[in-house]
């Protein structure tokens, strides 16, 4: 993503934190605008996903009849197709967008009924399929019935038709390969909003260092691959701590470069044995380790510190006692001067 819409995303962020501000604490907040977001990306992904099933008949998800018999066949099978992959359904009415138009109608645009369906109908599309327990819980944060949303269900539906609207006009551009803004999203209020949360949406995230080290290290001596399988998806610490020492500081984050990245994967190809970054493993050392694979078991990242010169410290101190010392008289004197 360009440095512009990254601004872009982030000023839009920004502006729906401060929607919620000051109603609850940042973790919260932070928790509930994630939710959202992920109710977003999954409506854009089944979205994307049902168009192009339907791309032959020309139809488009969002314009099928859910009324008719033939918009209901298709509907069935469009349901069936989604079991394997994206592993959950939703109906065109359930779409992000068709909420958020319904909130920001001038009447009937009381959505906190329909959005707390919704988001049950998506956990429980996935019941008795492989992805059931991926999508368990997956929005148990977000409390529709929360006082700190509003006193009122009309305060608390209006406060939350805000937040869609805000959403809504952020694109999640999923056919752009080089875009992610879930990624982007997620790393910003993390980053902002202090960490500890995401929960059980952030496991649906890998950081994008991370996905881009992943990608060139499966596609090593490969011109093509069938599918891949992502193993850090949602322990993508593990590869970041590898490279624990080669990033530059963001804020309260350490953020990999592509230099670093680059590193990372010559090494791994190299095989390489690199002193306090790498080391080259067989599977019965692994062994020994009780297969506990804990970076230090392997590479030592202990860094000396630079021995303290206690004679220099205390003549340091000395000397800075004698200016505390002198400053004092100073001070004295003033006081006697004004009698206090």
């Amino acid at each position: 993503m360009s440095e512009e819409n990254k601004k872009n995303l982030q000023s839009r962020l920004w502006d729906i934190a401060n929607t919620l501000r000051g109603k609850m604490g940042a973790d919260e907040f932070r928790d509930y605008i994630l939710g959202f977001i992920f109710y977003k990306y999954l409506s854009e992904r089944m979205h994307q996903f049902a168009d192009e099933i339907l791309k032959h008949d020309g139809i488009k998800f969002d314009a099928i009849d859910e009324t008719t018999v033939d918009g209901q066949e298709m509907l069935a099978a469009i349901e069936e197709e989604s079991v394997g992959w994206p592993g959950y359904f939703l109906k065109p009415a359930e779409l992000f967008h068709k909420l958020a138009e319904k909130s920001a109608r001038k009447s009937d645009n009381f959505i906190l009924e329909d959005l707390t369906a919704i988001l049950k109908h998506i956990e429980s599309s996935t019941m008795g399929h492989d992805s059931e327990e991926d999508f368990e819980g997956l929005f148990e944060d977000l409390d529709l019935g929360s006082s700190k949303l509003g006193k009122t269900e009309n305060q608390k539906n209006e406060l939350i038709a805000k937040v869609l609207v805000h959403l809504d006009a952020i694109d999640f551009r999923l056919d752009d390969t080089e875009a992610d803004v879930l990624g982007d999203a997620y790393e910003y209020l993390i980053g902002q909003f202090a960490s500890g949360a995401g929960k059980k949406a952030g496991e649906f995230y890998t950081p994008q260092q991370v996905s881009t080290i992943l990608a060139k290290i499966v596609t090593t001596g490969k011109t093509s691959l069938k599918n891949v399988y992502d193993p850090s998806c949602g322990f993508g610490s593990l590869l970041l701590r590898v490279a624990s020492q080669g990033f530059e500081k963001v804020g309260n984050q350490n953020q990999l470069r592509p230099e670093d990245i680059e590193r990372i994967v010559e090494t791994y190809r190299k095989r390489e044995p690199l002193e306090k970054f790498s080391h080259v493993a067989d599977l019965s050392e692994v062994a020994e380790n009780d297969y506990n694979l804990n970076i230090p078991r392997y590479v030592d990242t202990f860094e000396e510190e630079e021995p303290v010169d206690l004679a220099e410290v205390s003549e340091k101190l000395a000397v800075l006692e004698k200016a505390m010392g002198e400053t004092d008289d100073v001070i004295a004197g003033f006081c006697q001067e004004l009698g206090i």
